[in-house]
């Protein structure tokens, strides 16, 4: 591991402070690098809600419970406090501290046991409209996709 790591170490050398780039007029990356003026946080700052939300602590797989049901709102939010705002048609927001995640629809109901035995929530809505769904893999939409990109 340290024999790579000293190979990284002098590709990073030779290729920004020796090697000279077209996109730079021939100078090197070094030559125009500038440290940053703001310093990074050791920590980050607790995420904060508004009064009102209910917090929910998503679980290690990203998901959350709501209403005698699980629901995903993504991996990259395990064990992160989610917000979900109550409205009164039947919808609610999921928020990750101001960002609107996306949308949970309470009319379509929850999906029975699982095989954890957890009933589901449907997929959050986006807060922009319908997704479009990817086309399957192999379906002949997808072919003729791959055939134009090659």
């Amino acid at each position: 591991m340290a024999e790579q790591q000293q190979r990284f170490d002098e590709f990073t050398r030779l290729y920004n402070g020796e090697r000279p780039h077209a996109a730079l007029d021939g100078d090197t990356p070094a030559d125009h690098y500038k440290p940053s003026l703001r310093g990074f946080p050791e920590a980050l700052r607790e995420v904060e809600y508004p009064a009102g939300l209910q917090l929910r602590k998503a679980d290690q797989d990203g998901k959350i419970r709501w209403k005698q049901a699980r629901c995903r709102v993504g991996s990259a939010l395990a064990h992160e406090v989610i917000g979900v705002e109550e409205l009164d048609d039947g919808v609610s927001r999921v928020w990750f501290g101001p960002v609107l995640l996306g949308l949970l629809d309470e009319r379509k109901g929850y999906s029975g046991a699982s095989k954890k035995g957890f009933s589901q929530w449907p997929p959050l809505q986006s807060p922009s409209g319908p997704a479009v769904r990817k086309r399957p893999y192999g379906s002949p939409e997808s072919r003729l996709i791959r055939a134009v990109v090659r």
